[in-house]
């Protein structure tokens, strides 16, 4: 990244962009106590969709152009096998004890793992934290921005997902580690052909999210329910199509995925398996079907017997075509044209919920 033309970027877009995003004024119903109105102003800022950065945005288009392959990430950072397990990384970021600090820890591990190549002089350097903070989407990314991308880092670094090479005056270099902490890190991938090891099963996060901006204005809450998401969907019985010419430019035989399954999550499995309160999961979801992100359906089942109740619940599915379309583009009104998943041709009636199948 250019850290100098970044940070004049900054400099000179700093009031505009904190003109643009901050919120109106609002006069309060008489009788209202200021605990009341600032806890209800609260509620409405935390729900309302950010507004894009267009510097933020610009700078996200330039780390997704730094590479062209999606950001493989292992299963293991968002899913455990058992309660007995320690949480996987993911809950431990963005869990009910992060709070605020959630955002800046997963948004600077993911995009650290998003850059990652194997090799022990691998790093990223030079990076202020001024620039990390525009790419986040957080606020005053040169004053308090920066302040809590720097304990994110410190934090990361005692969690041991990644390392941090301290320089009197000058920026960390920073290493990613393994997402199950267990070591530096490693390409999950593999070579085409072969049978993956199962500490090495993994998901996609499409490079859309960098290059498209994607990063810049979803919450930490609507980051972990999508990789959640992500991981409970990719590989079951994807929908692909073949490329003649893979991410790296190689030619051969590929195949890209294009549509994933509908996907029910029980409360029960967000909790043994993802380490997420259904509270947290909701509200993300909420927010990533504002963006167009994910759709729902309703679905009802029955019990075995004629007679027993009906009931209904809810099946979830990630819309690639639109994390593939700039949020600019989005957040402008456009229409994505919906890449339904082929398991839609079959019609069913009554099915039962779905967990791990």
């Amino acid at each position: 990244m250019e850290s100098q033309e970044t940070s004049s970027q900054l400099r000179s877009s700093r009031a505009t962009a904190e003109k643009a995003g901050a919120p109106g004024s609002e006069s309060a119903a008489p009788g209202t106590s200021l605990a009341a109105q600032r806890a209800r102003r609260k509620r409405e800022l935390a729900a309302r969709p950010r507004r894009l950065n267009q510097v933020a945005v610009k700078l996200a288009a330039d780390v997704g152009d730094r590479r062209r392959a999606d950001c493989p990430i292992r299963k293991s950072f968002a899913r455990r096998e058992s309660t007995d397990a320690p949480l996987p990384l993911l809950a431990q970021l963005v869990g009910a004890r992060a709070g605020r600090a959630g955002e800046p820890r997963l948004k600077l591990y993911l995009t650290t793992l998003f850059l990652a190549r194997e090799g022990t002089d691998w790093h990223v350097d030079g990076v202020p934290a001024a620039t990390w903070a525009t790419l986040c989407g957080l606020d005053s990314p040169e004053g308090a921005g920066a302040v809590r991308i720097n304990a994110a880092i410190g934090a990361l670094v005692d969690l041991k997902a990644m390392e941090a090479d301290r320089r009197q005056g000058r920026e960390p270099r920073l290493r990613v580690r393994r997402e199950d902490l267990q070591g530096p890190w490693t390409s999950p991938v593999g070579v085409a052909g072969t049978a993956h090891a199962a500490e090495n099963l993994y998901a996609q996060l499409d490079r859309g999210f960098w290059a498209n901006g994607w990063i810049t204005v979803l919450s930490a809450r609507a980051v972990a329910a999508l990789l959640i998401l992500l991981d409970a969907t990719w590989e079951r019985d994807a929908d692909k199509e073949p490329e003649t010419t893979g991410a790296d430019g190689a030619s051969g035989p590929y195949r890209r995925t294009v549509a994933l399954r509908w996907w029910h999550l029980p409360e029960d499995q967000l909790i043994a398996n993802y380490g997420v309160s259904r509270d947290l999961f909701d509200r993300g979801i909420k927010e990533l079907i504002a963006w167009r992100l994910v759709e729902q359906r309703p679905r009802r089942i029955a019990d075995r017997s004629s007679w027993g109740e009906r009931r209904w619940y809810r099946e979830l599915r990630v819309r690639l075509e639109v994390l593939r379309t700039p949020a600019a583009e989005i957040e402008a009104g456009r229409e994505v044209g919906r890449v339904g998943h082929s398991s839609e041709a079959v019609a069913l009636s009554l099915r039962w919920p779905m967990g791990d199948e």
